[in-house]
């Protein structure tokens, strides 16, 4: 999807600064990453989680896709706790 623009909404902008997040390791996600989830009801434009490692920080970011306008909309970047997540940071502990 590298010909799909990325657009940061000023609220993840924001959440991206408290949490040391820099566009960088969002654009190495979005290129290097695997969807571990789909959101095809979220709306207005479905949706995915991506897991990708940064070094040794993995993150997670999901996206909102925009096909017709080639858009990719940051939706949130955050870098998934470990007491939440499995080992892999793939799937939700129960």
């Amino acid at each position: 999807m590298d010909e799909y623009r990325i657009v940061y909404k000023n609220h993840v902008r924001i959440r991206m600064i408290q949490r040391n997040i820099s566009e960088e390791e969002v654009v190495h996600t979005i290129r290097w990453g695997a969807i571990i989830k789909e959101y095809p009801d979220d709306t207005p434009y479905s949706s995915i989680l991506l897991l990708c490692w940064y070094g040794v920080r993995p993150l997670h970011v999901v996206v909102a896709i925009d096909n017709l306008e080639k858009i990719q909309f940051i939706v949130t970047a955050y870098e998934p706790n470990s007491d939440e997540w499995e080992d892999d940071f793939k799937r939700r502990k129960q």
